[in-house]
């Protein structure tokens, strides 16, 4: 496989899963913020970020641990100690996921009324956090298909998810259980992800990979925790940095304003979709480079980054111009005054989309500490910015904090980045995308009134001079799709 096809290749059948997972996530949003109350769409809004945080203290770095060294192992032909860090991951973690949801449930009244002011959600913290010790066992699947660099099987086992809480949800919310009904969704969605993920593994990874074919190993597992932990203290961070905003809307504002933001969060995070599409190959990429001795981690980067970037300017444009419309079509009128957090938020994706790039490689040279260092930098920026701008100029106060911080974060990673690759090549095709997003934006300005009309012209205007200037070889995407 030639090494400049190799991110785009591996992209293209994770970005149209990823595609439909986000097609299913937000309809998910839109469903429930127009089927619940604004405060009972908040309340849902607000217990997310528990969860997600819980997880990433508990499992997300073993889950790139076992990622990392599978890969690296796997390069090496060495089945055998592959087979051992999957055993000794699987001996240690679930444990670890029953302490801590045991401790959760402890604490979820106290969380729910010290920490939000809103003690209804002490019942929607212990549902949710019921789905950890599940989450255990589907990470440890997912760190074999992302470590087999098998990525599609993860995003394959999402949609599993996601399809069931969408379907769940509206279910349970149409029958009178409100918010209740739709947390509950997201417990039996984590079930039916773990079940699809052992469905793959058994059908395409067993003979590959043995669950019984290793032994436990405290020296391993030491192996996994140097690796783990700052990968947790990283991902805790972009958890933060992505959602303490949330909380301090809920504190100091109430779950009526938290429902409000949170209907300019996930249509901004659209932007993530490619993101997450190329990161997931990138880091078993950059792993097995870095264990082979090769050097083809300044393409990778390079490619990752143009990709991310031509494809998140156009997005930034379209909904920052039609911030407003897109709110009131989605979610509807009683949400229209997310409209100017959207615009911020939309440029605050767009530095986090390259700042996850930055980050994915050095996970996989084996530097976690620094993007660990970085993200925990700008997470008390991040703190302190929103304690002082949310009670002074509201959801736009939290917009804001998270688009300081994420700048804080990108300039961080650009200058330490350059101490061991070198993507100047991107330079060039930055500047040409730069000069065709102000095109677009200026079509888009001149046919503001006609929303649908501007947004076609304007992506059709973008998308082909992309290809015409070479920004990006198409025929890359092209080959792949021939191979599916």
């Amino acid at each position: 496989m030639d090494r400049s096809d190799r991110i785009a290749r591996h992209t293209f059948e994770i970005f149209v899963s990823m595609a439909a997972i986000g097609v299913l996530h937000y309809f998910f949003k839109i469903t429930m913020a127009r089927m619940l109350t604004v405060s009972g769409y908040g309340l849902l809004s607000t217990v997310e970020p528990v969860v997600i945080l819980t997880s990433s203290l508990a499992l997300t770095g073993f889950a790139a641990a076992l990622s990392k060294y599978l890969s690296e192992e796997i390069a090496k032909n060495d089945r055998k100690t592959a087979e051992n860090y999957v055993a000794t991951a699987l001996y240690y973690i679930f444990p670890v996921s029953i302490g801590v949801s045991v401790l959760m449930i402890l604490l979820s009244d106290s969380i729910a009324g010290i920490i939000f002011h809103e003690p209804q959600m002490g019942i929607l913290i212990r549902i949710v956090i019921l789905i950890m010790p599940v989450e255990a066992l589907w990470l440890i699947f997912d760190g074999i298909f992302l470590g087999c660099q098998k990525s599609p099987y993860y995003t394959y086992a999402l949609l599993v998810y996601h399809v069931t809480v969408l379907c769940t949800a509206l279910l349970l919310v149409t029958h009178g259980m409100g918010t209740k009904g739709a947390v509950t969704a997201m417990l039996l969605g984590d079930f039916s992800g773990l079940t699809a993920a052992y469905i793959f593994y058994v059908k395409k990874f067993r003979r590959k990979i043995s669950f019984h074919g290793g032994k436990r190993s405290f020296t391993l597992f030491r192996t996994l925790v140097a690796f783990a932990i700052p990968r947790t203290i990283t991902s805790v961070s972009a958890t933060i940095l992505m959602s303490f905003d949330i909380f301090c809307i809920t504190y100091f504002l109430g779950v009526t304003y938290a429902g409000l933001y949170n209907a300019a969060v996930p249509v901004a995070r659209v932007l993530l979709l490619v993101t997450q599409s190329i990161c997931l190959p990138l880091l078993p990429a950059v792993s097995e480079d870095h264990a082979k001795g090769k050097e083809y981690m300044s393409t990778y980067v390079t490619d990752a980054l143009t990709y991310v970037s031509a494809a998140s300017f156009p997005l930034v444009i379209v909904c920052s111009v039609y911030a407003e419309e897109f709110i009131i079509f989605f979610f509807g009128a009683p949400y229209a005054a997310a409209a100017c957090a959207l615009v911020i938020l939309c440029a605050a994706m767009l530095v986090m989309a390259h700042c996850a790039v930055f980050s994915v490689t050095f996970q996989g040279m084996g530097r976690p500490n620094i993007p660990m260092n970085i993200s925990v930098f700008a997470v008390f920026f991040n703190i302190l910015f929103n304690i002082y701008l949310i009670p002074r100029v509201g959801i736009e106060g939290a917009a804001f904090a998270t688009l300081i911080s994420l700048l804080i974060m990108f300039a961080y990673f650009s200058l330490k980045i350059r101490e061991y690759i070198d993507y100047g090549k991107i330079q060039s095709s930055i500047l040409k995308i730069g000069i065709l997003s102000l095109a677009m934006l200026i079509i888009l300005l001149v046919l503001r009134d006609m929303v649908l009309i501007g947004t076609v012209l304007g992506l059709a205007f973008y998308g082909g001079s992309i290809i015409k200037w070479n920004v990006i070889d198409i025929r890359k995407f092209f080959r792949q799709i021939e191979e599916m």
